[in-house]
């Protein structure tokens, strides 16, 4: 399956769900993408360019966020999302082009099972391979469904972070044991890897707002077109 850059960046934004009621209910992750791995002419031109972009997942008991500045700032997004009525506003700054795209829970969940299936994964566990990361211990994990080979994830999760992780990209119907503080998603395509930088158990209210003045408003089914068309 073959992305733009900007269709990549939203399936990213997309990403953000819920987060479990469970030790920690509000907070803020701080990752860093550290590697685009593609072989794909289109985007390999933009993979150095992508390569430290930063991305900021936060949550409180109302609502998630996400952000994502990429291409030294050229293109920045940021998607809010209501946790009880599951619909999300997202806010796209593409090289000076500005839109904000409502997104309603039957088009966000569409999203994400036609990019992550079933749901049906198989998990190993290799607790012998370690890294600390962001001051936490993690462990590996590998993740692979029989009706896709050609997708993997290899992610590194601690288990002294009670949070979901569905709220990531990647993960939304993938359950695993532990947070995955670094991860992995490849195919014969494209592999992209991020890893944490920060895990803050707090979270400034003011994240789950945002300034829409100067934005144009435009359809999701709009914006999934221009992104297609590789916008």
């Amino acid at each position: 399956m073959k992305y733009s850059l900007l269709l990549f960046c939203t399936l990213v934004c997309l990403s953000v769900t819920s987060v479990a009621q469970e030790t920690v209910t509000r907070g803020q992750i701080t990752m860093t993408l550290l590697d685009v791995d593609t072989e794909d002419e289109d985007m390999s031109q933009h993979a150095q360019l992508m390569t430290g972009s930063k991305s900021i997942v936060s949550f409180n008991e109302k609502y998630s966020s996400m952000e994502l500045n990429m291409m030294e700032g050229m293109i920045s997004m940021k998607t809010i999302t209501n946790l009880e009525q599951g619909d999300s506003q997202m806010y796209v700054d593409a090289m000076g082009m500005k839109y904000v795209i409502p997104i309603s829970k039957e088009e966000r969940n569409e999203m994400i099972k036609k990019n992550a299936g079933d749901g049906d994964f198989q998990i190993t566990y290799d607790k012998a391979e370690t890294k600390v990361i962001a001051g936490y211990t993690c462990y590996k994990a590998t993740v692979t469904h029989p009706d896709n080979a050609d997708t993997m994830i290899t992610c590194y999760v601690t288990e002294e972070i009670k949070a979901d992780p569905k709220v990531l990209q990647g993960f939304e119907q993938i359950d695993l044991v532990g947070f995955p503080l670094e991860y992995t998603i490849g195919s014969s395509e494209m592999g992209v890897t991020f890893t944490t930088q920060e895990f803050s158990k707090g979270v400034d209210d003011s994240v789950f707002e945002f300034d829409a003045k100067g934005y144009q408003k435009m359809s999701f089914e709009e914006f999934s077109k221009m992104g297609g068309m590789g916008f």
